[in-house]
């Protein structure tokens, strides 16, 4: 039983903590991003000491309704939603361990594909791929990384080395009285990669109205659980990369998580 008691020990560690975060944190806004880090951790944890079956039940466990009026009680019911998730985890380890202990002897040796490292690094190594593609064996022609269409092009091309259902026709949501067609959706991963590359007339400031705009649609698309903004600029128009994307990437909440890529930087 060493080894269930460790995992008892440990959600009733994250439960302890899970119970805190209100009393402790200032305010609703404080309280939900500590809420959204603690889930991230919680999930992890199931992944690691049980399964990623384990660990995606906890993960798609979300609230589906908010009061605009009672922020608090909007917090309340969502930890109470992740704490009750847990509860019967722990319950189940305590009662029956055999039954949860067998999804972990079942989990295979090679570690599983790590999707969202993998689409990171492709995109940080996206500049190099395109400069690449440039020559060509007898200056045969080859695609010329020139507008948003190219990237996409190119884009699409090196996803499909690693994700088989990638959609390009998906529709977002309405916001503000329009909708707008997304670049790709991995519909297995719940993740959605959206494209933008830098020009004279596009910069900085354009750039982060116009994802600020797309996570707002996002937040409400079923197939979405993580946002991916890659902006390409290869001139280098963007002055201040990594404040662009701290703001941007403030902007997740434990419903979507945004990330943001900017290459080369």
């Amino acid at each position: 039983m060493g080894d269930e008691k460790d995992i008892i020990a440990t959600i009733k560690q994250l439960r302890q903590e899970l119970g805190t975060i209100h009393e402790e944190s200032r305010d609703s806004s404080v309280a939900f991003e500590r809420l959204r880090r603690w889930k991230e951790r919680a999930v992890e944890q199931l992944q690691i000491l049980i399964s990623e079956e384990e660990a995606a039940r906890l993960a798609q466990k979300r609230m589906t309704s908010f009061s605009l009026r009672d922020p608090s009680g909007n917090y309340m019911r969502e930890a109470n939603l992740y704490d009750a998730h847990m509860e019967t985890l722990q319950h189940e380890l305590e009662r029956n361990p055999s039954f949860i202990m067998k999804r972990k002897s079942e989990k295979q040796e090679v570690q599983p594909r790590n999707w969202m490292a993998r689409i990171e690094r492709l995109l940080s190594r996206f500049h190099v791929v395109a400069r690449q593609m440039r020559s060509r064996y007898e200056r045969r022609s080859t695609l010329e990384v020139q507008d948003e269409y190219d990237v996409q092009d190119l884009l699409h091309a090196l996803l499909k080395t690693d994700f088989d259902d990638i959609r390009t026709e998906e529709w977002t949501p309405s916001y503000a009285g329009a909708a707008s067609r997304m670049d790709f959706l991995l519909k297995e991963e719940q993740t959605v990669v959206e494209v933008k590359k830098t020009r004279a007339t596009l910069k900085e400031k354009d750039i982060g109205s116009q994802l600020l705009v797309d996570v707002q649609r996002y937040r409400t698309h079923p197939d979405c659980k993580v946002l991916i903004c890659f902006v390409y600029d290869p001139e280098g128009l963007i002055g201040n990369p990594r404040g662009l994307i701290n703001d941007l990437q403030k902007q997740s909440t434990a419903e979507l998580k945004v990330v943001v890529i900017i290459n080369p930087m």
